[in-house]
């Protein structure tokens, strides 16, 4: 799973050491004929690399998408992307639609209960860290999962 994809797959000696080992293996998904399953996360498809759509099949699911940043959609999806904010707006009883999300590859609306767990009336704190989790892990923490290394003398908790 890779979450709030803003990887570029390409062969530039640029990229993080993470980047490069998923540009790996973006290209040769397309080889193992279905045996493998990459689920990514992003506000808008124009987040994934144009070269990873092209060399794999994909089966978006739509969610709330903000109003303000719909215009930056590719041009190949918008017109389904609007529509399933269309179609989500018909049915979703909360206002960032998290109850139903669209699946544009099925043209299908799918019912996605609210999980317990994130309810901030019971748990709070859970709700929080189970929600957004980097606000819980230390400067030192998320700069090891980037592929960067930090000086330990800079590092402040």
């Amino acid at each position: 799973m890779v979450d709030d994809t803003g990887t570029s797959f390409n062969s530039r000696d640029s990229m993080t050491s993470n980047s490069k080992t998923l540009a790996k293996v973006a290209g040769v998904l397309s080889h193992f004929g279905g045996g493998m399953t990459v689920i990514f996360t992003s506000q808008l498809l124009s987040g994934v690399d144009v070269s990873f759509m092209r060399y794999t099949t994909l089966a978006p699911c739509i969610r709330f998408i903000d109003p303000d940043v719909i215009g930056q959609e590719r041009k190949e999806w918008i017109g389904q992307v609007k529509n399933a904010q269309h179609e989500l707006r018909s049915v979703c009883e909360d206002s960032m639609m998290r109850d139903y999300f669209y699946s544009i590859k099925d043209n299908l609306l799918v019912k996605a209960p609210f999980p317990d767990w994130l309810n901030k009336e019971k748990d709070p704190r859970k709700a929080d860290l189970l929600s957004r989790p980097m606000r819980y892990h230390s400067a030192q923490k998320k700069a090891e999962m980037i592929g960067q290394k930090m000086d330990k003398k800079k590092v402040k908790e």
